[in-house]
Formats: structure tokens, C-alpha cells, sequence
């Protein structure tokens, strides 16, 4: 079987794969394998979701002022970014690099897909929820409260994204220095 140059040489354990230059088994690895393949097939459908809702949001509110349309508008292609980036990444796992225990482990684009497109989308979500807050309400303090924590946590989520490409792995994350939050 010939292996690419940059992916080490498998080594065979009990009927189990195991890459050489990582305590990653094949195996064992299937508990962690499951939920992330879900999470892909959720990510999919909760776009198809999100896709009927912004459309059928530009059919009822057409007289929308164009500001409110452009954040709606901005979060749907940060979205649509972010499903690109992990269905590129679910690919590279699944059918591509299969079997691969160094392409299972590798952080790939979750880095920046997960914790910094997911800290912008939410960051900027929250941010819209404060304003319109403050619009029904008049409160400062209530938007005030929401804006701040909005803030605080996209730039945690930036700050984690950071975090795990410098790891650059999945096991480095899980056992290393990094925490994740």
C-alpha cells in the first residue's frame, strides 16, 4: 500500500491502525468519530433551516431599512462560510484521508470554522438581539449587559481559535495546555 510523502507509515495493532507518530488508535477513536460525523449531518440541516428563514424573512419584511437587511445578509454568508469550511474539513476526515488516524487528529480549518466563524456568528446575533432590545425596551442597561457579554465571548471564541491552530491537533487540545471553553 503506498502511503502520500507527508502521511506517515501505518502501523498494524490487532486489527486496529495505528499511526506511528501519534497514540491515536483507530479503535478507539470511534467514540470520537460518531458525534463529530453528526454534528456535520446537524450543521447541514440547521443551514437548510436557516436558509428558508432568511428567505422567507426578505418575502415578509421587504421595507426592512437596508441596514437590518445587510446584518441578516452578513450572517448568512459567515454561515454559509462555515459550512463550507466544515463540510471541506468532513471530507478531508471521512473520504479522503479515511482511516487515517494523522487526518482524524489534524485540527485542519475547525480551527478557525468552529471557535472564530462561530464566535463572529454569534458575537454579531447578540449584538442584533441588544439593539432590538433597546429599541422595544429603551433600557441601556439591559443591551448594555447583553452587548457586553456578546463582545466578551467572541472575543474568547477568537482567542480559542487562536489557540487550537497554534496546536494544530485535536489531541494536543484535549491533552495539552490549551482549554477550550
Amino acid at each position: 500500500m503506498d502511503t502520500p510523502a507527508n502521511v506517515p507509515n501505518p502501523t498494524i495493532v490487532s486489527g486496529s491502525v495505528v499511526c506511528t507518530d501519534t497514540n491515536l488508535n483507530l479503535t478507539d477513536m470511534n467514540t470520537d468519530i460518531a458525534p463529530q460525523l453528526l454534528a456535520h449531518l446537524f450543521n447541514w440541516g440547521l443551514f437548510g433551516v436557516l436558509s428558508v428563514q432568511v428567505y422567507l424573512y426578505y418575502v415578509a419584511f421587504p421595507h426592512d431599512p437596508r441596514g437590518l437587511k445587510s446584518v441578516v445578509a452578513a450572517i448568512f454568508l459567515l454561515e454559509l462560510t462555515q459550512t463550507i469550511l466544515l463540510t471541506h474539513d468532513a471530507f478531508r476526515v471521512y473520504a479522503s484521508g479515511w482511516g487515517n488516524t494523522a487526518d482524524l487528529d489534524s485540527m485542519g480549518l475547525y480551527w478557525f470554522s468552529i471557535p472564530v466563524l462561530g464566535g463572529l456568528i454569534s458575537a454579531l446575533t447578540q449584538l442584533f438581539y441588544a439593539w432590538r432590545i433597546h429599541m422595544l425596551s429603551g433600557s441601556y442597561w439591559a443591551a448594555g449587559v447583553i452587548s457586553v457579554v456578546a463582545v466578551a465571548q467572541g472575543v474568547n471564541e477568537i482567542y480559542d481559535g487562536v489557540l487550537c491552530l497554534k496546536t494544530g491537533s485535536f489531541s494536543q487540545c484535549l491533552h495539552g495546555d490549551v482549554l477550550l471553553l
